[in-house]
């Protein structure tokens, strides 16, 4: 082989790393892009999800402001009758007073029953939510495992064509040499 087609297969070698170098940092700087763009999907998803956790919260206070107000009005009907039956639970003071422990009863177990309900529901807000976060962690896990694997792909290859661009430029060295 001649110094000419030496130089020329050395040229070539130099054109071909040089376009792979360009191609590496190509896929380097679409492997950025993809990462902002999970990046983004997932603040837009926590987003998405405090908004909805935000909702939610706004309608248990709702539902509390809701049983608040049943509670104040139900409480007003109880002292309302109690004011008018005085005279009467005077007289049938023992009838009366079965009733109205009956009446408060059912008031507390319905208290107990909503307070139960409101316990299970912020209970399961939050294990949606530390669903949705592991979920989340997990996906940028994977991405990030993922260009991890392609990185590295790509730098074994490129060292494998700088030594064998080494190699090539030791033998036309040595080459060179015994020709002079």
């Amino acid at each position: 082989m001649s110094d000419e087609e030496l130089k020329a297969l050395f040229e070539g070698l130099r054109q071909e790393n040089a376009t792979d170098r360009a191609a590496t940092r190509q896929q380097f700087d679409e492997m950025r892009q993809e990462n902002a763009a999970a990046h983004a999907e997932t603040r837009r998803q926590v987003v998405e999800i405090r908004q909805e956790n935000s909702a939610a919260h706004a309608e248990t206070r709702r539902q509390v402001d809701e049983v608040r107000q049943e509670n104040t009005a139900a409480h007003a009907e109880t002292r309302r009758q109690f004011d008018d039956k005085t005279e009467e639970l005077k007289r049938h003071f023992g009838t009366t007073a079965e009733r109205l422990e009956t009446k408060f009863e059912t008031l507390a177990e319905t208290v107990a029953h909503l307070d139960e309900r409101l316990t299970r529901e912020a209970a399961d807000i939050r294990a949606e939510m530390r669903t949705g976060f592991a979920d989340t962690q997990a996906m940028i896990k994977f991405s990030h495992a993922e260009l991890l694997r392609r990185v590295s792909t790509l730098e074994v290859g490129q060292r494998s064509l700088e030594e064998t661009l080494a190699d090539l430029q030791s033998r036309l060295e040595r080459l060179e040499s015994s020709t002079h």
